[in-house]
């Protein structure tokens, strides 16, 4: 009740706040604490990170949850590392070794691995981790496989949009890659290692930018826990670092429109236009979010709306 009521005396906060995830926690954890911190239960993200993986996770507060959909599709950059030799059951270092190459084997060559990772670029077929979050029937593969379920998954289309080899060590490679939605890095660096004659996995991962937005606008994990343990002057730092929903700008296209036009809108109207076709994000002249509408033939209409209310005529 304590809770509740605090949720509900505290003025509302809609909009976009960069997180920088530590190590060792899910996303949802994240999501946990920035309800706490914003006093909000309304929260959510767009595109998860492993409890392994560091850095960008883009978090949406309020009215911007509504956004959810199309702010997932822009690419994501990461810096990681793979590990030859051995894999894991989740591809990462935090799963437990499934299979070791024999001693002796040789580590692949900075040679190697800049050619291999170079015919890499590009669009590409790629089965998902077993260790995911991806539902079939209902329920995520990670879950089917503490229970010991044996489900395969089909490979799906991605693109490795660019790679850079940043470092080659003896036994390990440093990458720096830029993906496209639906892309798993812990897939990669099984296939990696694969077309190089060897096994791998992931020994670090870190998401450095996610379309427009990128870590360094990031809240620091510390503050935000301080906020989650109700420090106010925490709280309102970040608080203050929640971007508005004009932000969206950055990842999605928008327009603005009269207050006619928003109050059609906000009923569900389909209107006439000569905007160019696609996806936009509307507001009123008040910078106020009216709906996400998609453009086809002429033809403006609503895919999500915000709710009003508007001036009535």
């Amino acid at each position: 009740m304590e809770l509740r009521a605090h949720f509900e005396d505290t003025p509302r906060v809609h909009g976009i706040l960069l997180v920088d995830k530590p190590r060792g926690i899910t996303s949802h954890d994240v999501v946990w604490r920035v309800r706490r911190a914003v006093s909000d239960r309304t929260v959510g993200h767009a595109g998860t990170l492993d409890p392994m993986a560091t850095g960008l996770l883009v978090v949406l507060i309020g009215h911007a949850t509504r956004l959810s959909t199309w702010l997932t599709l822009d690419r994501k950059r990461y810096l990681t590392t793979v590990r030859f030799g051995a894999t894991t059951h989740s591809l990462d270092a935090d799963g437990t070794v499934t299979a070791q190459m024999p001693d002796g084997t040789a580590s692949p060559t900075r040679e190697a691995v800049c050619e291999a990772v170079a015919r890499s670029v590009g669009p590409m077929q790629q089965v998902p981790p077993a260790v995911s979050a991806i539902k079939v029937d209902g329920v995520p593969m990670h879950a089917r496989v503490r229970r010991g379920e044996d489900v395969a998954l089909d490979a799906r289309a991605v693109t490795l949009e660019a790679a850079a080899v940043c470092d080659v060590r003896e036994g390990e490679c440093d990458l720096d890659l830029t993906v496209s939605k639906g892309f798993y890095v812990r897939s990669y660096a099984r296939d990696l290692a694969d077309a190089l004659g060897t096994l791998g996995h992931l020994t670090a991962l870190r998401r450095v930018a996610s379309g427009a937005f990128t870590v360094d606008d990031a809240v620091e994990p510390a503050l935000l826990e301080r906020a989650a343990q109700r420090d106010p002057e925490a709280q309102s730092a970040v608080r203050a670092r929640v971007l508005p929903l004009t932000e969206a700008s950055r990842a999605m296209r928008t327009a603005t429109v009269d207050d006619d036009t928003a109050r059609a809108l906000s009923q569900g109207k389909k209107l006439p236009t000569e905007r160019d076709e696609g996806v936009l994000l509307v507001f009123d002249q008040t910078a106020r979010p009216v709906a996400v509408c998609e453009v086809h033939e002429g033809v403006l209409r609503v895919l999500r709306g915000f709710g009003g209310p508007w001036p009535t005529e």
